[in-house]
């Protein structure tokens, strides 16, 4: 049976916030590539992500991109915001708007496939 997904997303220059019927969240609007030489130490770390939600990884025509908070702490080079004068019509925006609909669904969704 089909379910839908009604959202409203506004990939926002400061923040990405997402609204739908079960609920809310907003998280730092940046994305970032991952390097190819990123080293995940995150098992070592004593950093709780569960708790803080900051490991988030998309991955869009063969490239791998941190999100949000992930992207605020491993980021070393700058990471890219979108474009500064308002306009949602770029890369950027639709990165953040799947990963605004892919951390919705992660918090308040439970399908069964």
């Amino acid at each position: 049976m089909a379910q839908k997904l009604i959202l409203g997303i506004d990939t926002g220059l400061n923040e990405v916030k997402v609204v739908g019927k079960k609920g809310e969240l907003k998280f730092p609007s940046l994305i970032d590539l991952q390097p190819e030489n990123h080293v995940d130490f995150s098992q070592f770390n004593s950093f709780n992500e569960e708790e803080n939600d900051i490991e988030f990884i998309i991955e869009y025509d063969g490239e791998s991109y941190f999100v949000g908070e992930h992207a605020v702490f491993e980021t070393t080079e700058k990471p890219i915001t979108g474009n500064r004068d308002g306009s949602k019509n770029d890369e950027g925006a639709f990165l953040k708007a799947v990963a605004a609909v892919c951390r919705y669904v992660d918090t308040y969704e439970d399908f069964e496939d």
